[in-house]
């Protein structure tokens, strides 16, 4: 099982770290805990579906074992995540996405 440090900052390619609206430093958690709580994206040309059961349960799941501390996951939830992060984050800041989905995938 991969071991993911979610309390590290989300670094510019400069090596500043990327920062939210408060000014505050974004760390790999703010990251992945904006995407857990993201409704889901509409593809191409459909309105978006609502959450299936087993994903709101995996989202809730792997949100509070973040906020925990919890540093061991999955494999098959780091390639979640890292797919959920670059897909709800590509809109907003392509390159923040980028090194998230990099951290995850460490």
């Amino acid at each position: 099982m991969p071991n993911i440090d979610f309390n590290r900052t989300v670094n510019t390619p400069s090596g500043e770290p990327f920062t939210g609206e408060e000014g505050k430093p974004l760390t790999l958690a703010h990251v992945c805990f904006a995407a857990l709580r993201a409704p889901p994206v509409a593809k191409q040309g459909q309105p978006p579906q609502p959450l299936s059961l087993d994903e709101v349960i995996w989202r809730d799941g792997i949100a509070h074992r973040i906020h925990a501390g919890e540093t061991e996951v999955s494999v098959e939830d780091a390639g979640k995540l890292r797919a959920l992060v670059a897909e709800v984050w590509s809109f907003a800041n392509a390159l923040l996405a980028g090194r998230a989905v990099g951290m995850l995938g460490e």
